[in-house]
C-alpha cells in the first residue's frame, strides 16, 4: 500500500512540476519575465520540498530504497530541466552571473546523483558560451 501511495505522489509531483515549467515557458514566450521566473521558482520549490518530504536526507540500503533511489533520479531529472529554464531566462535578461549559478547547480546535481544526461543543459551552456 505504501508503494502505491508513493508512486501516486511521484506522478502527482511530475504533473505539477511539468505544469509549472510549461506555465513558466508560456510566460517567457509572452515576454512576461517576472511571471516566468515565479513559475520556475515555484517548480523548484515543489521539487525541493518533495525530495525532503519523501526521501529525507539519505537513501536506505534495502531493496525498496533501491527503487526509491531510481525515483530520486527521475525527480532530479525534472529539477535539471527547471534549473536549465532558470538559466535560460537569466541569460535572456543578460544576468550571466545568475545564469551560470543555475547551470553550475544543475551540473553539480547531475554529477553527484548520476541523473540522466540532459542535452538541454548542454545546449544552453553552449549558447551562453557563444554569447
Amino acid at each position: 500500500m505504501e508503494n502505491t501511495s508513493t508512486a501516486k505522489a511521484i506522478n502527482d509531483h511530475k504533473l505539477i512540476v511539468a505544469s509549472l515549467n510549461n506555465i513558466g515557458s508560456t510566460y517567457f514566450a509572452q515576454e512576461k519575465i517576472d511571471r516566468s521566473l515565479d513559475a520556475f521558482f515555484e517548480a523548484l520549490e515543489v521539487q525541493r520540498s518533495y525530495l525532503i518530504k519523501y526521501f529525507g536526507g539519505q537513501p536506505q540500503q534495502d531493496e525498496m530504497a533501491a527503487g526509491l533511489t531510481r525515483e530520486i533520479g527521475a525527480v532530479l531529472t525534472t529539477m535539471l530541466q527547471t534549473l536549465n529554464n532558470l538559466a535560460y531566462v537569466h541569460d535572456f535578461m543578460d544576468d550571466k552571473s545568475s545564469s551560470s549559478f543555475f547551470l553550475d547547480t544543475a551540473s553539480s546535481i547531475e554529477k553527484t546523483f548520476h541523473a540522466n544526461e540532459s542535452s538541454s543543459i548542454c545546449k544552453t551552456t553552449e549558447q551562453i558560451v557563444e554569447m
